[in-house]
């Protein structure tokens, strides 16, 4: 056996997983010996089976605070800044900038959501000079959204 064998080999025997399910083998890892007590692994399988309520992860938690975005990550900040309804949010971020962060409209709509500047005024000077920041972007799409509904985006056909 070679060097580099050798060591997967090793790197995967310190990597296993113990699995919920004694006895059996699985693609994750190696298994826990069957124990004498079948209630107590019984009740041990389901507590690692029952998923733990989570608070919910911050959409900058998507980037990693690198400077450009790829858009696998604007879609993971959408998708986290409207989690009641994130194809709605992600078909018009589609349509309206093709997922680009720096789009620019003709009449000066910013961002994934091409904000208008006539929204500028609420948004507040601030707000508005980080509409090319995909998660500011889309926060300010969710809350225009809980103002006025989908309505400023009803020209995006098939969306709504």
């Amino acid at each position: 056996m070679t060097r580099l064998a050798r060591a997967l080999v090793a790197g995967l025997v310190a990597a296993a997983v113990l699995s919920p399910v004694a006895g059996q083998v699985s693609p994750r890892g190696f298994l826990p010996a069957p124990t004498a007590d079948r209630a107590a692994a019984a009740s041990w399988g389901a507590s690692m089976s029952r998923s733990e309520p989570r608070r919910p992860a911050r959409p900058e938690a998507c980037n990693q605070g690198r400077a450009r975005w790829t858009r696998a990550e604007v879609v993971c900040a959408i998708r986290r800044v409207f989690p009641a309804d994130p194809s709605t949010a992600l078909c018009i971020a589609w349509r309206e900038s093709r997922l680009d962060p720096h789009a620019t409209g003709r009449l000066g709509e910013r961002g994934l959501f091409q904000l208008h500047p006539v929204h500028r005024a609420w948004l507040g000077a601030r707000r508005w000079a980080r509409m090319y920041e995909p998660v500011a972007n889309a926060r300010a799409a969710r809350d225009l959204v809980r103002r006025a509904g989908w309505s400023p985006w009803s020209t995006a056909p098939g969306c709504l």
